[in-house]
């Protein structure tokens, strides 16, 4: 019995040395530089890693593929034509990522012109609009409406607002040590003609002093 467990102690210690030394030859390997490895150790390694130009391989490929991918986003968006427009309810867009929309746009019918509106802007200042049904060979393009927008100036509309025309000359001093300057403006509707004052803000007319011996 006591013959036994001396042998399996000393297989114990037997295993616990190789152990030992295979750890201390591991971590040297990993302190040496790859160069100097012996060529068994160096191909079991490459086994056990795979060898380095698969790994380069594998990172080109994913990159490459990255690159298809942002490349392909790119042209999506350079041939998507969009067209917008802000009404009363929100922001309505029209879009269509065929190649042969923006050649189908050039040749459309468009309606005529609506009237001025300028009830989003201040008085006298809107927008106009036409429209175009879209008549393609496409059918992902049919029943898409394009929409044309243009500033315009509404002569109809706030007629009770005015504008200040330009500074007429200065008047001659009046007599008097203490004489005045003054110099006055028209306000002028949406057709030029002169109008009531208070339809324009601000004031019509302008004093300074001056002093003349009459």
């Amino acid at each position: 019995m006591a013959d036994g467990t001396l042998k399996l102690n000393a297989t114990f210690s037997e295993l616990e040395r190789k152990s030992y030394i295979r750890k201390k030859t591991m971590s040297r390997e990993q302190e040496r530089p790859l160069h100097q490895l012996p060529v068994s150790r160096i191909r079991a390694l490459r086994k056990e890693w795979g060898h380095p130009s698969q790994l380069l391989n594998s990172t080109h490929r994913w990159a490459t593929i990255l690159l298809i991918i942002i490349f392909l986003i790119l042209v999506a968006c350079f041939l998507t034509t969009t067209t917008c427009l802000y009404l009363d309810r929100g922001l309505f867009c029209t879009s269509s990522s065929s190649p042969s929309a923006v050649e189908d746009r050039r040749k459309l019918q468009w309606s005529e012109w609506t009237q001025c509106s300028s009830k989003n802007y201040k008085c006298g200042i809107g927008d106009r609009f036409r429209f175009s049904d879209m008549n393609s060979k496409d059918p992902d393009l049919i029943g898409i409406r394009t929409i044309q927008i243009d500033h315009c100036i509404d002569s109809n509309d706030c007629p009770q607002r005015g504008f200040w025309a330009q500074w007429m000359e200065w008047s001659n001093c009046t007599c008097g040590p203490f004489g005045l300057h003054v110099r006055q403006r028209e306000c002028l509707n949406t057709q030029n003609v002169v109008t009531d004052i208070t339809k324009c803000d601000g004031m019509f007319h302008e004093v300074k002093k001056c002093s003349s011996s009459c």
